[in-house]
């Protein structure tokens, strides 16, 4: 599941929906409250004090008051015409929670400024063999994209330094013959360039 935190909370995104509890709480394990954001499976999950962004394969749920009420923006909304494909995969912008990109199975990257009301396509050359967004917590303009298909050579790891609007292989493929997929990318807080990959 994805976790994400957010003053005393934790919120845990799941194959049946969005829950949370209070992070520290000795009885916390009996106090999960499930929020009525879906009943589905959840993608990924981020949350920046009452703001709550979740993502399913039809839509992106955001919420601004803490998961009690929300907005459910569909696959139509996001890509037009093309909603034939699901969604993959979310990445919020690390100081700015109205703007958010969003990966298609079809490799259209989306983005908004305002929440989800309107969507631009920022890269049609964008590889569709993309699966997961991340960015970087320090650098706002710098994403890297990780590639767990066939489409581009599997576990390849793209990078981007101008918000998404234009990306490039990394120096090599991060696949080792025993990882089927990688999982998640963290940025070295302190030196510039430097990520470590996990995968399983």
């Amino acid at each position: 599941p994805e976790l994400s935190f957010a003053g005393e909370h934790l919120y845990v995104a799941t194959p049946n929906g969005v829950f949370r509890t209070i992070y520290g709480d000795a009885d916390a394990s009996s106090k999960w409250e499930k929020l009525p954001l879906t009943d589905g499976l959840v993608l990924d999950i981020e949350v920046r004090g009452d703001t709550v962004i979740a993502l399913t394969r039809n839509h992106l749920i955001y919420s601004l008051d803490g998961g009690k009420t929300a907005k459910s923006i569909s696959t139509l909304e996001i890509l037009g015409e093309d909603n034939k494909f699901t969604l993959e995969d979310m990445a919020v912008h690390p100081h700015n929670a109205n703007q958010i990109l969003v990966i298609s199975g079809a490799g259209h990257l989306m983005r908004t400024h305002d929440c989800g009301s309107e969507w631009e396509e920022i890269d049609k050359e964008t590889p569709c063999g993309l699966t997961h967004l991340f960015y970087n917590p320090s650098n706002a303009d710098q994403l890297i994209g990780v590639s767990n298909n066939e489409i581009l050579d599997f576990g390849s790891l793209l990078f981007s330094h101008d918000g998404g609007h234009k990306w490039m292989y990394g120096d090599g493929v991060y696949y080792d013959g025993n990882t089927s997929e990688i999982c998640n990318v963290a940025f070295h807080p302190t030196i510039d360039g430097r990520v470590a990959v996990c995968g399983y």
